[in-house]
């Protein structure tokens, strides 16, 4: 497997939208989603070959075996656990805000213990702990920032075609991407096609997402890196997770059973499907034992789920709509049988979960580090 690094950048102001709770307000995603990106290259390739969807385009566009097209987040950001609290008056890392802590191995410790007195209610200044209002976070050299495009908002009015005049009642806002950001992803491709696909991206140095492409909106440049190695650390992170959560455990005076624990956090969302249009709701132990042979239980975890929906250019219709999990959605689990569970997981990882990884869903950490900061991070 290789990686491709992706970087973009933001050219005129940029629309991807998510679910709307009104018919006059459209707010914008925070990131440019793996589908949007396949998307526009999907739709040059067809473009370049007489809409001509062949074997080559099938493999660059539609089987996660050989390509997987990453979603972009703003200065290449990763998406904040679910588990994560801050302040309520003052959120944030130390830069903006009173500090953020996870408790994910606060959840577990109350689980095996029974216990409901482990995690920490109150801020130091004594405003009570909240999950965080921002979804993404940057790793710094000092520590960790929250990471938060700009935006702007919008608003028109629709026209009465018989009066040629503004419609009454009908005006609307558009939230928008800033232009002049910059965001970076990657794209997972096999081996044997990583050099092909290589160059026909670099071949494209912008393209057009999101609403309002005919109207002056969604330019974005791009630019790519060689193909490197693609390889994941899960291995490590299982014992260094195991190391960090008994250590914790013991802090709280909790036994563990001496039993391994892993931790499952989504980078992307993921859709996983039980049976025709019918999704799971969480990643759950029943799931991971059928998809993967891992024998666990679920012990511990936070999540939101979204409908996804899109359009499907090739056959000019709607996609059908699905239920996702959503990113930074985390879930723990007790392993019951540890025969090749570390080497499963590497596989998991590297490869995701769930349904339609060529676009970007079902991307995942294993153990991720950021769970180890169980006390408040200032930096």
């Amino acid at each position: 497997m290789k990686i491709i690094e992706v970087t973009a950048k933001t050219e005129y102001p940029l629309l991807i939208a998510r679910e709307s709770t009104t018919d006059y307000f459209y707010p914008c995603l925070d990131y440019m989603t793996g589908t949007a990106i396949r998307g526009a290259f999907a739709y040059i390739y067809l473009n370049r070959n007489n809409n001509n969807a062949d074997e080559v385009f099938k493999k660059y566009f539609l089987n996660s075996a050989y390509v997987k097209w990453g979603g972009l987040y703003y200065q290449g950001s990763l998406p904040l656990p679910l588990t994560a609290r801050t302040c309520k008056i003052t959120p944030g890392f130390a830069s903006s805000g009173h500090g953020v802590l996870d408790t994910l191995f606060h959840l577990i410790s109350e689980e095996k213990s029974g216990r409901f007195d482990i995690i920490p209610d109150d801020c130091s200044c004594g405003a009570a702990y909240d999950r965080a209002p921002f979804e993404f976070f940057n790793q710094t050299n000092n520590g960790f920032a929250v990471a938060l495009p700009k935006k702007r908002i919008t608003s028109k009015v629709a026209i009465d075609r018989e009066t040629e005049s503004s419609r009454a009642g009908a005006l609307y806002s558009y939230e928008m991407l800033n232009e002049g950001q910059t965001f970076a992803g990657n794209i997972l491709v096999s081996d044997d096609i990583a050099n092909e696909l290589k160059i026909f991206i670099s071949s494209v140095t912008a393209i057009r997402l999101g609403r309002g492409r005919t109207r002056g909106l969604g330019k974005v440049s791009v630019s790519f890196s060689a193909p490197a190695e693609y390889n994941s650390a899960s291995a490590n992170k299982y014992e260094d997770f195991n190391k960090k959560l008994y250590e914790f455990a013991n802090t709280k005076g909790v036994k563990l059973d001496a039993n391994k624990y892993f931790s499952i956090l989504l980078l992307s969302d993921s859709v996983l499907e039980k049976s025709p249009k019918e999704y799971f709701q969480a990643v759950t132990s029943e799931y991971l034992k059928d998809n993967y042979g891992i024998n666990c239980k679920l012990v511990a975890g936070e999540s939101n789920k979204r409908i996804i929906s899109g359009w499907d250019y090739q056959n000019n219709r709607p996609k059908d709509n699905a239920l996702a999990i959503t990113k930074g959605s985390v879930f723990a689990f007790e392993v019951q049988d540890e025969n090749g569970v570390a080497e499963k997981l590497k596989k998991i990882e590297e490869n995701g979960i769930g349904e339609r990884r060529e676009e970007g869903f079902g991307r995942i950490s294993v153990c991720d580090p950021f769970h180890f900061h169980w006390e408040v991070r200032n930096a």
